[in-house]
């Protein structure tokens, strides 16, 4: 039987994203392909990034799809930073939010 400790170095080994740097992805299927768009980790700019495969294993960056600094009211609150988390997509008559 493995001790606590044991496990906890295993878990510490395995759970790294083997994607992308990020996490809380949100996933849909468009058209052939699977798109992901995740919160991105150590990035420059405060961007979420749209990720294409087209079979779940092999995963290409598409590039940025929101920037905030492109957001003229997001710093309006007069916080010193902004992290955004848990992106989603949705459609609806073709157009994509």
């Amino acid at each position: 039987m493995k001790t606590l400790a044991a496990l906890l170095a295993l878990t510490a080994t395995v759970s790294a994203n083997p994607l992308m740097d990020g996490a809380d992805p949100h996933a849909i299927v468009i058209g052939k392909d699977y798109w992901m768009f995740p919160t991105e980790a150590n990035t420059r700019e405060p961007i979420f990034a749209a990720y294409r495969s087209p079979d779940l294993r092999e995963w290409k960056r598409e590039g940025a799809i929101l920037n905030l600094n492109d957001i003229p009211w997001i710093k309006e609150n007069g916080a010193p930073s902004h992290k955004p988390w848990a992106p989603s997509m949705a459609e609806k008559n073709g157009r994509f939010y």
